[in-house]
């Protein structure tokens, strides 16, 4: 600024260089601006939706606990009470999902250890079960942790339902690994085994149904087997 001399194209375009540098790093940081608020705003509204799912997720156990009281049939007050324990369970697996930090990827470890907790817990029997947790620490993206942790919860709801019956103590081993094949997860109680129907896969109850549907959705595998008790073995390719 200030020449003594007449200014040049060379001055004009040194100028204009740095004018459309500043205006750039101006755009860049009103941009920054925008991005954190519609950021802000995204953080917002998944927070709401988050709260409106458990709210219906709230809704719909009270109304099968409800309906269960009603005089019925002991069959239709068990489904009744089985559908409710499942949704407690889902949302159970959803809450740890999505009260992540970074809920796209997320320490495995730590999301299942806490929930294998809640899933037991929510059985009486569970003072005398031992649950033996082998997991590799590893992060694992959304949309294959929210199958893993439903998957789980079945196989710990089978085994808590029909592995203890008529015994004072029992024992779980939950292995989780990363191998080159993907992950695999294998769920192994010490009860009585599975009736050979089952480990045929002639006669499978809703629950297992639901396992199976949940590998064809992410292209996994089951073999079920009794070897000292009934034996899930789960792989799921990364």
């Amino acid at each position: 600024g200030n020449k003594e001399s007449d200014y040049a194209e060379s001055d004009v375009l040194q100028l204009t260089l740095m004018m459309d540098a500043v205006w750039k790093v101006v755009e860049q940081k009103k941009s920054r601006i925008e991005i954190t608020r519609l950021l802000e705003e995204k953080e917002l509204l998944l927070r709401e939706v988050h709260h409106r799912i458990k709210n219906n997720m709230s809704t719909v156990m009270s109304l099968l606990s409800l309906q269960s009281q009603n005089d019925a049939p002991p069959a239709v007050t068990t489904a009744l009470q089985d559908a409710r324990s499942r949704i407690q369970s889902m949302m159970i697996v959803y809450d740890k999902l999505y009260r992540s930090a970074d809920f796209r990827n997320v320490s495995l470890r730590e999301y299942l250890t806490p929930l294998i907790d809640e899933i037991v817990a929510s059985y009486t029997i569970s003072a005398k079960i031992t649950v033996e947790k082998l997991i590799d620490d590893f992060p694992l993206h959304a949309e294959k942790r929210f199958p893993v942790g439903l998957i789980l919860n079945e196989l710990l709801t089978n085994a808590m339902k029909y592995a203890f019956e008529g015994r004072s103590s029992g024992r779980i081993a939950v292995t989780v690994s990363r191998t080159a094949s993907g992950i695999v997860l294998v769920v192994h109680d010490d009860g009585p085994g599975l009736p050979e129907a089952a480990l045929s896969g002639r006669s499978a109850g809703f629950g297992i149904k639901l396992v199976e549907m949940m590998m064809t959705q992410v292209g996994g595998t089951m073999r079920i087997e009794n070897d000292s008790g009934g034996r899930f073995h789960i792989t799921i390719p990364l």
